[in-house]
């Protein structure tokens, strides 16, 4: 089946051939016949009117020729109550809708054939001609052309038959695509943006495909100065396959099963969710990941897995059912004066460890004791902060994943002066809501 991708025509054609490819007749003996099947369709969602359909087929003894006997070719037109094809001279055949009811041309298509046509015997290349007198309105009539070009192979030459050995296949698994042709030609396998030679073998195994493939076999063939080419294709579904998009808009639920890559190094696209994404793999983004309800939509991200972040924005709500772990985060300090006036400091290392140290005299310019570590409150440590307490001494507050709690220096006499060996840690009473656990 050929399409012609520069047709200027209102309505769509494609062209097939008996035999296919058509074959140029001998030079002494019998001549060869060929026949053209035109099958005419509305592509479009609005109705086509059309007075005319002309097909034009070149006459004369060159390779650029269809046929040297202009004479005893046939024609008819299905359906034939709506459509009538005739010979209206040499090479020329017009077809014509029967009523003007039948010039609107829907989703119900047309089919002309033009059969018994002597083949001449040079191997080239001809063009099929359309005319088609159309109009989008049902006025205002013009004649709009497009053209097919055709291939007229030497006797006896066949080709066909490609096919795959599964019509399915995992992803990054491979198939194995057998044809038949005759010798003589040059044979290339195009897959994605790959060309291969298969001019020698009749069974080729792809490489592993990761997403669906078609695969255009191509023959072609130099004789006399002239290059003839024909070709057939065959498509290769891939389960779970990799997809590439310029854009992907997401407006329903999707889950990601693998892991899952945003951008790269050199381009830097967003991910944009107006749905709900759940991935229990990981996801990586090297650009940004931004989920809002910019559209209207209430937008969710939701990682169940690993997740590696370079940039996010939430302009919503950012839910984390488990922990959430930001690499190495900013230090955390929290300073406060004893009673005795000496200044005491409390960090937390990476393993949300608390540590304190504290000047030795009231001296200002004293150094700092040692780093002592420091009992810490149960669950996992999430923030901290101080307070003092009205007889000087400090207090100190921590929120972990299991609640609020509160420490201070023993109220003995012992504790108005710096120390690391506090008393217990006492859970404290939290405020209603979702903010504190």
């Amino acid at each position: 089946m050929i399409t012609d991708a520069s047709n200027t025509a209102l309505l769509s054609y494609s062209v097939t051939t008996d035999p296919e490819p058509l074959q140029a007749s001998p030079a002494s003996g019998r001549p060869l016949y060929g026949a053209l099947t035109i099958v005419v369709s509305n592509n479009t969602e609005k109705p086509i009117f059309c007075e005319q359909i002309q097909f034009l087929l070149p006459i004369g003894d060159l390779a650029q020729d269809l046929t040297s006997v202009p004479t005893g070719i046939l024609c008819a037109a299905v359906p034939s109550a709506n459509w009538q094809l005739s010979q209206t001279s040499e090479g020329a055949f017009t077809a014509f809708p029967l009523t003007e009811e039948h010039k609107k041309i829907t989703s119900d298509g047309l089919v002309f054939q033009i059969y018994s046509i002597v083949v001449n015997d040079e191997v080239g290349t001809f063009t099929l001609t359309v005319q088609e007198t159309s109009s989008t309105s049902g006025t205002d009539f013009q004649v709009r052309t497009g053209g097919f070009d055709l291939a007229k192979f030497p006797y006896g030459y066949f080709f066909g038959g490609l096919a795959p050995s599964a019509p399915q296949v995992p992803y990054r698994g491979q198939v194995t695509l057998t044809w038949t042709g005759s010798d003589g030609p040059e044979y290339t396998m195009f897959a994605g943006t790959q060309a291969y030679n298969v001019t020698q073998t009749r069974a080729w195994l792809s490489p592993n495909l990761t997403t669906d493939t078609t695969f255009l076999l191509q023959a072609s063939l130099q004789q006399r100065g002239e290059t003839v080419t024909i070709h057939q294709s065959t498509t290769v579904i891939v389960a779970d396959p990799s997809v590439t998009a310029t854009d992907l808009t997401v407006l329903g639920d999707s889950a990601l099963q693998g892991v899952v890559t945003i951008g790269s190094a050199a381009r830097q696209p967003n991910l944009a969710v107006d749905g709900t994404t759940s991935g229990p793999g990981s996801v990586t983004a090297v650009a940004g990941v931004q989920a809002d309800g910019g559209t209207g939509l209430p937008a969710n991200l939701i990682v169940r897995g690993e997740t590696s972040l370079q940039t996010t924005t939430v302009n919503g709500d950012l839910r984390v059912t488990g922990a959430l772990e930001a690499g190495r985060a900013r230090p955390l300090f929290v300073s406060a004066q004893n009673a005795d006036k000496r200044t005491q400091l409390w960090t937390v290392n990476d393993g949300g460890e608390i540590f304190t140290c504290w000047k030795p005299t009231t001296d200002p310019n004293s150094v700092w004791t040692t780093w002592v570590g420091c009992r810490n409150p149960p669950g996992k440590l999430l923030t901290l902060t101080s307070s003092q307490l009205s007889d000087g001494r400090p207090q100190l507050f921590a929120v972990t994943d299991q609640g609020l709690y509160s420490c201070w220096p023993p109220g003995d006499g012992t504790g108005t002066t710096p120390r690391s060996d506090w008393g217990t840690w006492w859970r404290f009473p939290t405020p209603p809501g979702p903010n504190v656990p």
